[in-house]
């Protein structure tokens, strides 16, 4: 159960390597879509449950010095936690 715990604060709820372009849902959470170009990030994201908060998403290898402009099914996310 600790490994699980662990890994859970490591993944989140989906972890995205920005350098492959790949996303993977985590605890319910499925990416059907994801693609990286061009400094815009495009998931599409689905899930069977009802969530009482907003998924959170992880991106693994940015590239430091670059902006990125993320979309979530379709619209603009205005702001990101840090």
């Amino acid at each position: 159960m600790a490994g699980i715990e662990i890994e859970g604060d490591f993944l989140r709820d989906a972890v995205v390597d920005v350098a492959t372009g790949r996303g993977v849902g985590v605890n319910g959470l499925d990416v059907d879509q994801c693609s990286v170009a061009e400094g815009q990030i495009r998931l599409h994201l689905t899930t069977p449950f009802t969530w009482k908060s907003r998924p959170l998403v992880v991106f693994r290898r940015t590239e430091p010095a670059r902006r990125y402009t993320l979309y979530v099914n379709g619209a603009e996310v205005d702001h990101l936690a840090r």
